[in-house]
């Protein structure tokens, strides 16, 4: 490419395309640097038939700041997504109030747990000596733990990213 028609269309397009990937990464340095290197690129592998050379720039501009947020940012926040996933996910599983005001009457896996103890109770009061209260915590306490199952799993498979997250706030001390 000749310099001349180079440096025009640098003059030309520097603005526009600074204020676009400006708009893309909200980050001014970031920007600059993103439209610098789309200049590099532009000068050493323009194609000869371009029909537009603002379309072709802002192109590359858009590539080249999704490659640096899959490449440094997405990486670097795998652990916070990991862990406000699970406090996300802790809070709507043990939720039985909000859901059951937008859905009354719809049996939900947290009280049915917590009436299985009543509902074996019943089913044990038909045979002959009653009710036994031990066997009756027995099937209480086997629907707690059935219901703090998925979230102690949870815990357990992303603990590294939980503790990343915690050692990476900047909590010091």
């Amino acid at each position: 490419m000749d310099k001349d028609i180079f440096e025009a269309l640098y003059r030309r397009y520097y603005a526009p395309a600074l204020l676009y990937a400006q708009g893309l990464c909200r980050s001014r340095h970031l920007a600059e640097d993103m439209v610098q290197e789309a200049f590099c690129r532009a000068w050493l592998s323009l194609p000869d038939e371009v029909p537009s050379f603002r379309g072709w720039l802002f192109r590359v501009l858009r590539n080249l700041i999704i490659d640096i947020f899959r490449s440094i940012i997405l990486p670097s926040a795998s652990s916070i997504t990991v862990t406000c996933f699970l406090f996300s996910f802790v809070w709507q599983w043990t939720d039985t109030f909000y859901v059951s005001t937008f859905m009354p009457g719809n049996s939900l896996l947290q009280t049915q747990i917590q009436g299985l103890a009543n509902r074996v109770g019943g089913i044990m009061s038909l045979t002959p000596g009653g009710v036994d209260p031990y066997y009756q915590s027995i099937m209480s306490n086997t629907g707690v733990v059935l219901l703090i199952l998925p979230i102690a799993l949870l815990y357990l498979l992303a603990q590294r990213y939980f503790v990343e997250s915690v050692e990476n706030s900047g909590i010091v001390g």
